[in-house]
């Protein structure tokens, strides 16, 4: 049987088909190499591929690392609009040399698009051996226990039922984006509010909420923030947004560090208020689907290699401008 690749999952045109012609670009004498990335599911409909731009200067000096990827962008070919997924250069720096490489999009765009349409088609006949395997294996694994992905967490179950509250409300209620900073006196007590009243849900470990051996998605896979793991980038960054409202936003390092010590010690002592409400829409992300040790680690640490990508000086708070631009769209 054909093996159906999840959406989502992009795979670079150099593993699909080792022949394909690879681009180059270059800007100021500095010469990138790009890498094209595809969703591979025959049955999804969606328009979009990613490129990768990959610095190669000095490229044979041995104290630094090959090709140093400094962008990756997701380009929806329809719409022709673009989304920056992640940035190791400033803004500036980002919207030239994507304006400079946007000048040759009408030679390039037939060829990205074309082979959209290809690999798409042909996915199970191209993908390597080894790759298909590895993601035969990923999507086992996820599939596994599948009709738990769905259930709130016996806590959150036990919760609504002792205080009376329909749990699919509990549910829209944490889903719903807020438009003002949670107040948090008690990291453990977790306040819900319906418009009428106000319930407490106390929860003492972070760790109690983990559910399941689920394997999470690769590093690489990771760092383009997969479909099967938005819901749990979303319910953490919809609270983070709220941060702007802050008297003094969190700087990225800030950021960086929050995200860093709850994937560490999920259980360690708090940091203040930023490390608490991460920690806290943590626990909501794991109490409304079931989410495994090994699959938080990996989210929280994508979210610290964002936030440490954005960093450019000991002050500067480009994650936050990134995150509120985000949910502005």
């Amino acid at each position: 049987m054909a093996y159906k690749i999840m959406d989502g999952l992009y795979i670079s045109s150099v593993k699909i088909d080792p022949s394909a012609v690879s681009f180059a670009f270059t800007q100021n004498n500095i010469e990138y190499y790009i890498r094209d990335d595809y969703c591979l599911n025959p049955k999804c409909n969606c328009t979009n591929f990613m490129l990768t731009f990959f610095d190669t200067t000095d490229i044979n000096n041995k104290n630094r690392k090959k090709d140093v990827k400094i962008l990756t962008i997701r380009y929806n070919y329809q719409t022709k609009i673009m989304t920056i997924i992640r940035s190791g250069i400033s803004k500036h720096k980002t919207n030239i040399l994507w304006n400079d490489f946007s000048s040759m999009e009408d030679s390039l765009l037939p060829i990205f698009t074309a082979r959209h349409a290809k690999y798409r088609n042909l996915a199970d006949k191209w993908l390597p051996r080894i790759l298909r395997k590895s993601m035969k294996q990923y999507k086992k694994d996820l599939s596994k226990e599948s009709d738990e992905r769905s259930k709130p967490h016996p806590l959150l179950l036990s919760f609504a039922a002792s205080n009376n509250i329909d749990i699919d409300k509990l549910l829209n209620l944490f889903h719903t984006s807020k438009t003002e900073l949670p107040e948090i006196v008690n990291r453990h007590d977790i306040l819900i509010h319906d418009g009428d009243k106000t319930y407490t849900w106390h929860v003492e470990r972070l760790s109690d909420l983990f559910r399941g051996d689920f394997k999470p998605a690769s590093f690489d896979t990771m760092s383009h923030y997969p479909e099967e793991y938005q819901a749990f980038f979303h319910n953490i960054e919809k609270e983070v947004v709220l941060c702007r409202l802050m008297d003094r936003a969190p700087t990225d390092k800030e950021f960086n560090d929050a995200y860093s010590a709850i994937r560490r010690r999920p259980d360690g002592k708090s940091n203040g208020f930023l490390h608490d409400l991460i920690w806290q829409a943590t626990c909501i992300a794991l109490a409304t689907d079931p989410w495994s040790e090994a699959e938080t680690e990996a989210v929280l640490r994508q979210l610290a290699r964002s936030s440490r990508a954005f960093r450019l000086s000991a002050s500067s708070r480009n994650y936050m401008d990134y995150v509120s631009n985000i949910f502005k769209e």
